[in-house]
């Protein structure tokens, strides 16, 4: 089913209800940072998402790149954009997103991998501030690694 663009589809993000047709879709439905419609379906098992408001592919391979097009064009920051804390990822790709299944609490969504959380579901790493996967996690997967190393070369590092 193809969907008329309005005019005004590049100007603020419509934040309404999607097409009736995507009701049913079975994964994520957000906004699309192309013509910022709440119309992106977005499959975490797939390689590739679309836009059913304007047709735009969006391939997962370039998460970082489409996280840094979203952050700008549906956040309006680019400061947003964070590291995932999933073990098999670490690209820079994690942001905020808003859903069609729950628009009131955003979902945590790294455009790379697929990775999906809520922000309550999230920690944060107390020496880089990067998130990690689980809330009572103290340190992420980087710091662990380099809190281990020192600790195995007799604390290197430590001034001493």
């Amino acid at each position: 089913m193809e969907f008329p663009i309005p005019a005004a589809a590049h100007d603020e993000p419509d934040r309404s209800a999607p097409p009736p047709s995507l009701d049913k879709w079975p994964g994520l439905v957000i906004h699309c940072p192309d013509c910022r419609q709440l119309a992106w379906t977005f499959t975490r098992d797939s390689e590739e998402g679309i836009c059913r408001f304007c047709g735009t592919p969006w391939w997962k391979v370039y998460g970082w790149n489409i996280a840094q097009h979203y952050a700008d064009n549906i956040r309006g920051d680019s400061r947003s954009i964070s590291t995932c804390p999933s073990p098999w990822c670490g690209e820079e790709a994690l942001l905020e997103v808003t859903t069609r299944e729950n628009s009131d609490e955003p979902a945590i969504l790294c455009f790379e991998c697929g990775f999906l959380s809520t922000a309550v579901g999230l920690g944060v790493c107390d020496e880089c501030s990067r998130p990690t996967v689980d809330p009572g996690t103290r340190l992420c997967t980087d710091c662990q690694s380099l809190a281990q190393s020192c600790h195995a070369d007799g604390g290197i590092g430590r001034g001493g």
